[in-house]
């Protein structure tokens, strides 16, 4: 779950910053996912994220408030984000049951890529979209390391050579899929583009939840290498005491 850091909320809002970290940090995350016994041959990304609602913008985090949210099973992050908002009480769901539960109205609001959010259904109930990215989705094309060990080492080469070319085409594809998506549902729905002051509430609650994240569901290692390279501040003593 380490390499989920790159998907933190507010660190990563670019490809040309992703690809900066995600490269230097390739060493790190590839020797936590042998340790986990995986290989990862290429990456293939989802898309950048954003904020979408039914009925109402999200303009700061207390828009939440008494809203009918969710998170993805499994996910670490949005329950601490929800936590730290306060009066949010989140559904817990797998992604098969968010189109139900956007069509019975049990959720109102979601962040994800655009291209998944048309793919998946889920935009069609949607009519407000924030601007500005939250983050990005990350993504990769994986192999269990027993098993590619116990493969001919000329079949491994192949495996890994098409598993980088893949990777590549895959994510030069999804980007452009992904920006078409967006443009899509921004011309269609509501967009809303915060202001400095909206922005300063997100970016406090991002570092206020990534201060508690850091050595407890994050490698303190990797955390700091990911908040380096995104050219953020570290969070502070002074962010972990207004918990």
């Amino acid at each position: 779950q380490h390499v989920l850091v790159l998907q933190l909320p507010g660190l990563f809002t670019t490809w040309e910053k992703l690809d900066r970290a995600r490269t230097a940090m390739r060493p790190q995350l590839d020797a936590e996912f042998e340790k986990a016994g995986f290989h990862i041959s290429g990456w293939g990304d989802v898309g950048i994220a954003h904020t979408m609602s039914k009925g109402f913008p999200v303009r700061t985090p207390a828009d939440l408030k008494h809203r009918k949210t969710f998170f993805f099973a499994g996910d670490p992050v949005a329950p601490v984000i929800f936590s730290i908002i306060g009066d949010v009480t989140p559904r817990q769901l797998t992604v098969p049951e968010i189109l139900p539960s956007l069509m019975n109205n049990t959720i109102e609001v979601l962040t994800a890529p655009s291209l998944a959010a048309e793919q998946m259904q889920w935009a069609p109930r949607l009519d407000h979209i924030v601007t500005r990215p939250s983050g990005i989705a990350v993504g990769g094309l994986v192999f269990t390391g027993p098993k590619l060990k116990s493969l001919p080492s000329d079949v491994q080469t192949i495996l890994l050579e098409t598993g980088k070319v893949t990777g590549e085409a895959l994510s030069a594809r999804v980007r452009r899929e992904d920006a078409a998506a967006y443009a899509r549902l921004k011309s269609r729905m509501t967009g809303y583009e915060p202001t400095d002051a909206d922005i300063a509430a997100w970016r406090a609650l991002f570092v206020q939840a990534a201060t508690r994240l850091r050595g407890a569901h994050f490698d303190a290692r990797l955390f700091d290498a990911a908040v380096a390279h995104a050219q953020l501040d570290k969070p502070t003593p002074s962010a972990r005491s207004q918990e």
